[in-house]
């Protein structure tokens, strides 16, 4: 990802909408995205703490918006998400 994308999820309010932002950024046209780093290399991405991202995660997850994975998360209501924005 180039660094402006960078600087545009980071720079986002809310780690809900950080994650959306790069969630809607990297997913594929089946609306999953694979997952290239950890969880700690994302947190460290997204400029949070990795229990954080992981709360937002499942918490994302139990409402229905998101199905994650080992090393995949898909998207499950993709107009939830462009709310985020």
């Amino acid at each position: 990802m180039d660094g402006d994308k960078k600087v545009n999820i980071v720079s986002s309010v809310s780690l809900k909408e950080r994650i959306s932002m790069w969630l809607l950024d990297e997913a594929g046209e089946d609306d999953v995205v694979r997952m290239e780093m950890n969880r700690e290399e994302l947190a460290d991405y997204l400029g949070v703490a990795r229990p954080s991202l992981s709360r937002t995660l499942m918490k994302m997850q139990n409402e229905g918006i998101i199905e994650v994975g080992k090393k995949t998360i898909r998207i499950l209501q993709r107009e939830k998400i462009e709310k985020f924005l």
